[in-house]
Formats: structure tokens, sequence, C-alpha cells
């Protein structure tokens, strides 16, 4: 005859040093089920020690299980609903939807798959995670564009912080919503489309709020910063390169010599280093584009090909660096220049301060000064739409007394002494200038290169030349 099932109990210590009980009842199935014995079942009483009174207590419980099979029907329960949970048909959630999407995108080669999983776990996680997919309405999508509306309006309100949502980084959000959405509906993997139709058609989305206004160096600062002995030179040859060539800082980040042809003068974007996945990748746009190299940035990289043995990265600095610490060396360096412009520190719901990155908006910024053409500029951007280009047009509007002429003539100090193969300072426009040697020093005087308005003689590639 099989040993009566009298349960058995455990002991165990919570943080503060108090001694609990749990007890071991023996389910139909064979297995085990713990519970914690309640602190009026488990304490000294009636000549009983507390362990007793929990044994007494365990035994009870044990014979109630052997008649109701309680705990044996919650816990096939559970495992039921657990199962739904990955079942696409019945109750798969939110949250297990997206980790299968977000695992597909990387697959794919998205490399951004580990921002999208912050936005939707910070966001849309706490709303809609634990819900099935095939049961959320347009009102729990609602309820998501509600919260974020009221992110936004804390951050315009008070600035920054937790629980505040810049209007750009809510749209960055909706979008992963309504994308997610739309792939759970109409995906080209079929084990993806879960549900028949999109309940983010239709709704509005967050507010969009004003963009903040962007900081850029005047070229004035660039040539503070470079001519700077404190500031360590392969970062002045950093920062040149950034606001010359205007490149994204992940695309500069692998940017090698190979890229590079001086002889035609041009640069090949090829391809950009992901800082999420620390992996390189395709551009942005996915394409390949090439940019011509500004005349006076052609004597510095022609110093630093040289250096280099025309191998490796073109700026090694930005790949040493801490991508986080970025900003903040940036602004060191403005501040060991003496460049105390106050816009360059200022940070509010409405205005960006300084970062690395403001190297790109100054460039696309001197160009449409300078009266590059528009499309042009989009293209060596590496911009998908005009529109974004166009944006530029109003910062260059803004520019102080203190601007300076775009992309200058850069400090001797920086281009080394002559006979170091870049000719000293002089910028040179290869084999097909028509300037003599007399006017060749002055090819980027103070007021700098104007487009062509008017036929003239002395042309250089188009543009007029003053001397």
């Amino acid at each position: 005859m099989p040993r009566p099932r009298t349960g058995s109990v455990e002991p165990f210590r919570r943080a503060d040093g108090a001694t609990y009980y749990r007890a071991r009842i023996r389910l139909d199935d064979g297995s085990r089920e713990r519970v914690d014995v309640p602190e009026k079942h488990s304490t000294p009483a009636g000549g009983l020690t507390g362990r007793q009174r929990a044994e007494n207590w365990a035994e009870a419980l044990q014979e109630d299980e052997d008649e109701t099979h309680e705990l044996l029907n919650a816990k096939k329960k559970r495992a039921a609903d657990e199962a739904k949970k990955d079942d696409a048909t019945h109750g798969e959630t939110c949250d297990r939807w997206h980790t299968r999407y977000l695992a597909h995108a990387k697959a794919q080669g998205v490399g951004t798959t580990g921002t999208k999983g912050q936005r939707w776990g910070k966001w849309i996680s706490p709303k809609l995670g634990g819900k099935a997919m095939v049961s959320v309405t347009r009102d729990d999508v609602e309820d998501v564009r509600d919260a974020l509306d009221e992110a936004i309006r804390a951050y315009v309100t008070v600035g920054r912080g937790e629980g505040r949502l810049s209007p750009k980084t809510a749209q960055n959000v909706w979008s992963e919503l309504t994308v997610s959405m739309g792939e759970a509906c109409s995906s080209k993997r079929r084990d993806l489309r879960v549900i028949e139709t999109d309940p983010t058609n239709g709704v509005q989305p967050p507010e969009r709020g004003a963009s903040p206004a962007k900081c850029y160096p005047y070229p004035s600062e660039l040539l503070a910063v470079l001519a700077c002995d404190d500031v360590p030179l392969a970062w002045r040859e950093l920062h040149a390169v950034a606001v010359y060539t205007f490149a994204r800082p992940g695309e500069l980040r692998v940017l090698e010599w190979t890229d590079v042809d001086l002889d035609d003068q041009r640069i090949s974007i090829t391809r950009a280093f992901d800082y999420d996945t620390e992996e390189t990748k395709s551009t942005k746009t996915e394409e390949t584009r090439t940019i011509p190299i500004e005349a006076n940035l052609l004597p510095l990289l022609k110093r630093m090909h040289k250096r280099a043995g025309g191998t490796g990265l073109v700026v090694p600095a930005l790949s040493t660096a801490n991508p986080n610490k970025l900003a903040i060396i940036m602004r060191k360096h403005f501040d060991l220049a003496k460049c105390k412009r106050p816009r360059l520190t200022v940070r509010t719901s409405a205005e960006l301060r300084l970062r690395f990155r403001s190297w790109r908006d100054a460039g696309i910024t001197w160009s449409i000064i300078r009266g590059d053409d528009v499309v042009k500029v989009q293209r060596r951007a590496g911009h998908k739409l005009i529109a974004t280009t166009m944006r530029y047009i109003v910062e260059a509007e803004n520019r102080g007394a203190t601007f300076g002429t775009p992309f200058p003539r850069l400090p001797a100090s920086l281009l080394g002494p002559r006979g170091g193969g870049t000719r000293g300072v002089r910028a040179t426009f290869g084999p097909s200038s028509q300037i003599g040697a007399k006017t060749s020093r002055k090819v980027v005087p103070e007021k700098g290169i104007e487009p062509l308005t008017e036929p003239t003689k002395g042309l250089v590639f188009g543009l007029r030349v003053r001397v």
C-alpha cells in the first residue's frame, strides 16, 4: 500500500532575516506544486513550533488537493494560457509577436532592431504588450497615441526628462507601432500575418510640434578650432573632413583611403557603421553616392594620405572614441578654441546644442549659403527627399555677423610645412585649372567663391573666382 501523502515544508529566509515556510504538495500528475504557508499558520502557538504548525497546514492542504485537484487544475490552466501566448491564431501577445518580427527584421539585415525594440518596450509595450495581437482595437491604438501626446506636452512644457518625448522621437515611436501592425496584417512572411485588419488605419498620429532648430558651427569657428594647438591633431583633421564632406558620422567612421580618389578629387560613400549593432551596413538610403572633394580640403587629404600610406581608415580618431561622448568632446574642443557663442551650448525643447553631427548640418548649410544648386546638395548629402534639404535654407537665413566664408582655406598649422607633399596651403583644382601662378594663392579669398551668374573670364569648373 503506498505511503499516504502528507505534504512537506521547506524553510526560507526573507531579506529582513525572518523565516517563512513553503509547502510541497504532490499532484496527481506526479509533479509537485510549491505553496507559501500563510504566516498565521507558521508561527509558534499551542505548544507547537512554527515548523510543526506549517507541516500541519501542509498536510491539510495535501488532503484537499487529493480530493479536489484544485492545484492541478490551476496548473493546467496556466499552461494553456501560456501556450496561447505563442499561438498566433488565438492569443499570441503583442510583445511576443514583436519579438518574432524583430528577429525576422534582423535576419533581413535591418540594422536598427535594437532601437526599434527599445521604442516598443518603453512606449508601446506598457499599453499593448500583454494583449493578444488578434484582440488589439482602434481604442488600444488611440491609448498609445494619447500617451505619446501627453509625453510631448510634458517635453514642450518642462523639457527633457523621464516620461517626456520630443515630437520627433514620438513620431519614431508611432512609426514603430504603425509599421509593426502593418506587418502583422500584410507581411510577406505568412507566419507574421496574424490579424485581418490594421487597427492603426485612420488613427490620427501624435502631435508633430515644431522641429527643434539645429545648431551648426560657423566657418570662423571651424578655423578657430583647427588652429588651436590644444586640440589634438587627429581631431582637428577629423573636424575638417567631417564638415567639408558633410558625411554622416557612421559613414565617416568606416571611410577608407580606397574610397578616396585624390586624382579625380572624389569620395565614394558606400557603407556606414551601425552604432546600435556595431556592424558595418549599407548607407541610410542603401545607395552608393560620390561626392566631390572641396578644393580647400584637398591639400589636407593629400597630407593625411601620404602619412597613412594610402591604407586604412581616413579618420581613425572617430572609431576609437566613445560614441556617447562625441558631443562632449566636440564642445570641449570649441571651448579650448575660445568659441563662446551662446547658441553652441543652448539646449531647450526648441533648440539643439552643439554635437558632432553638427558638422554635417554645417556643411549642408554652408553649401546653401554659398549658392550651390539645391538638387546637387541633396545628392551630395544623401537625402531621399528634396524637402529634407530645403529645411536647411531656413538655417542659412539665420547666420550671424561673425559667420565667415563657407569652406574656407585651412590654417597653415594644420597642413604642415611646404614640401610635405601638399604644396603648402594653396588650394588646387587639378590639371584643368586656368588660374595662373600669381593668382593661385588667392583661389579662396576672404569673400569666398560665388556661383556663376553671368559669363566671365577666369572660370574654374563653372565658378567665378575673386582674386
